[in-house]
């Protein structure tokens, strides 16, 4: 808005005629105020003055306008004394906005279940693709891969319900009909990374991946008198390490930036991680930059992983077939 009254107290000044100028202020829309006016940042207003009399005055008010109004606009960081420290005051208050329970609690509750449920996912979906690939017959392993796939048509919310049951009681009550020692799983961090270890995409992924091996490599280590476990440990895994990368970070990723399961089953304040914090900070903190500060606060470990590992994705990519 100063800009633009800027603007137009020039064009103003730049009329040559008085009777133009006189016809161009009214029909400007009767801002006689602002045109004679001083624009002041503080108030974001003009204070009333005597309209200029003569067109070097009018320039001479539009020029001290222009002026105060690019101040306006500046970042008050760099007006002010020059200091970046304001700045930061957004992440200070973000990071002890929820009160006694600090944004760092919530930072580590999820660094430690993304790392957890980024093992287990791995350690299962790995193991569970290997046979497949390599420990059972073409037909059944064409079976069990159309049955991992066809998990993947399921949506994540449908199995919320059963997932809750089963965490609620799990393993189960009973077993055909005999009562069977069971627990309560929900609120805990159990929970979280117990279901992450299903996941038909990470073992389709895998068993692509075990395919391309050269299998007289393995049966060399076979009758070497090396065991399955030991092929898969030492041969198998360390030739896999681009497709290990690529789901580690996407599993990461997925289990970092996961809201509405934790929201369900993470009752307790100390449990919660990072996006429940956040949700509730949003709810509590009126400010938006403290919020948007909170946002940045949460995108960064992604960041920091896509920095680190992008050589690793890259290879993954390239030699998984991964696209889009």
């Amino acid at each position: 808005m100063p800009q633009f009254q800027a603007k137009k107290l020039w064009e103003a000044a730049t009329v040559s005629k008085t009777t133009e100028r006189q016809d161009w202020c009214v029909s400007a829309g009767h801002i006689s105020q602002k045109l004679g006016g001083r624009y002041y940042p503080e108030g974001k207003s003009f204070e009333p003055t005597p309209p200029p009399k003569d067109q070097n005055e009018l320039r001479a008010v539009a020029a001290e306008v222009i002026t105060k109004a690019e101040l306006a606009s500046t970042p008050r960081s760099i007006v002010v004394g020059r200091s970046l420290s304001p700045i930061f005051d957004s992440y200070r208050k973000a990071y002890t906005a929820l009160g006694e329970m600090p944004i760092s609690r919530f930072f580590v509750n999820s660094l430690v279940v993304s790392i957890f449920s980024v093992a287990w996912q791995l350690f299962v979906c790995s193991l569970s693709a290997y046979a497949v690939s390599r420990l059972v017959s073409p037909t059944w392993s064409r079976i069990l891969l159309l049955f991992f796939i066809g998990t993947m048509m399921i949506p994540g919310m449908v199995l919320t319900i059963p997932n809750y049951l089963i965490l609620k009681e799990f393993p189960f009550r009973s077993l055909f009909g005999i009562p069977f020692p069971h627990t309560n799983l929900l609120n805990t961090f159990w929970a979280l990374i117990l279901p992450a270890g299903a996941s038909g995409f990470a073992v389709y992924l895998f068993k692509g991946f075990f395919d391309q091996l050269p299998l007289e490599l393995l049966d060399a280590a076979r009758i070497d008198g090396a065991t399955e476990m030991k092929v898969f440990t030492q041969i198998a895994m360390p030739l896999s390490k681009p497709v290990f990368a690529v789901l580690g970070i996407m599993g990461f990723m997925g289990s970092w930036n996961e809201f509405m399961w934790p929201f369900i089953v993470l009752q307790e304040k100390e449990l919660w991680t990072l996006m429940v914090g956040l949700y509730q900070l949003q709810n509590s903190a009126g400010e938006p930059n403290i919020v948007m500060a909170s946002l940045v606060l949460g995108a960064l470990p992604v960041i920091l992983m896509f920095v680190f590992f992008q050589q690793y994705i890259l290879e993954g990519i390239v030699m998984t077939g991964l696209k889009g």
